[in-house]
């Protein structure tokens, strides 16, 4: 996925609770230069969860933030959850053209961000490959 080399992973964490991860690029070796990889502080990928009260409030949270972005798509993530791509921003060399899924299981809200402008095919992948830990 991706195409990106990675290199690390930075956990993100609230209150003792696990939320989500971020992904950085390879850095410090020609391949860096060689593959346009974003700089060392720049996610090529984040996952973050949030929990809300129940499963309207993280739909509708869902909605409020893909009406947010643009070039909106309904997909299927998993039997019975329904997630939405669409652009945003990650990377803030691309302007907000970075695609990103999201989606609700029951009343926690995962989003799935990218730092990929071609395709929304690597964050909906991600968002297919992680809704089973929620």
């Amino acid at each position: 996925m991706l195409g990106m080399r990675l290199a690390r992973i930075e956990v993100l964490r609230q209150g003792g609770t696990t939320i989500g991860c971020r992904f950085y690029a390879l850095q410090g070796s020609p391949l860096a230069t060689s593959e346009h990889l974003p700089g060392p502080n720049q996610p090529v990928v984040q996952i973050t969860s949030s929990a809300f009260a129940d499963t309207h409030a993280a739909h509708n949270a869902l909605a409020r933030l893909a009406d947010a972005g643009t070039d909106q798509a309904q997909y299927q993530i998993r039997v019975g959850i329904i997630g939405v791509a669409f652009r945003t921003r990650l990377d803030p060399s691309d302007g907000a053209k970075d695609w990103a899924v999201a989606f609700n299981k029951s009343s926690t809200l995962v989003v799935v961000k990218t730092a990929v402008i071609d395709t929304s095919a690597d964050a909906l992948a991600i968002a297919r490959s992680v809704a089973a830990k929620f």
